[in-house]
């Protein structure tokens, strides 16, 4: 249902607050009692205010970058931590970044999730540069040279999250759904 229609048949708001309370408990323990502190935003070319979306979490084709970037950053995550987090959700706690690829929502991941985050990177796909190979613009040369970059930029699985929020910086989240709210909705429910 819509934002509009649920205004319209004048059903409350609170009952996705209630939703997020039930479903979202690993990610609300995290964050603690100051949502509000705490935003998660994911720009999105989506028209509803309030959504429940399932993550591609295994054929997600990159938006920004060529897939074999995208492979081969995976290959390392899932070498270093276990999962591929270029298939994930991606997240930042600043707005901005995140109206740089759609509307920007508040993203609550739903059940048991892990995310992975650098202090040093505020968008994977922007930040890491490579140098022109073979007509080839901004694509690692090879997996090794990926590895050895990717080592020296101090990824963190499943620590700190409210710190990666904090800094604005890319946060991906490996989890099977999620709940969106507008930034509109999401003020209005948690200001």
């Amino acid at each position: 249902m819509r934002y509009h229609e649920l205004l319209e048949a004048k059903v409350p708001t609170a009952g996705i607050v209630d939703r997020i309370e039930r479903d979202c408990q690993p990610f609300l323990q995290i964050i603690g009692d100051n949502i509000s502190a705490f935003p998660m935003y994911r720009g999105m070319l989506e028209h509803d205010n309030i959504m429940r979306k399932k993550v591609r979490l295994d054929d997600r084709k990159p938006l920004s970058s060529a897939e074999i970037k995208h492979d081969r950053y995976n290959y390392y995550f899932e070498e270093t931590f276990g999962q591929p987090f270029r298939n994930s959700l991606f997240v930042s706690g600043n707005d901005s970044m995140a109206k740089y690829y759609g509307r920007p929502f508040a993203i609550f991941p739903i059940g048991e999730f892990d995310w992975l985050w650098s202090p040093q990177v505020n968008d994977m796909a922007l930040d890491i540069r490579w140098p022109p190979v073979g007509g080839h613009v901004n694509v690692p040369p090879s997996q090794e040279a990926v590895i050895d970059k990717l080592q020296t930029l101090d990824y963190n699985m499943n620590s700190d999250l409210k710190g990666a929020i904090v800094t604005g910086n890319e946060i991906m989240i490996r989890c099977k759904e999620y709940y969106a709210l507008s930034q509109q909705v999401f003020r209005t429910l948690y200001a």
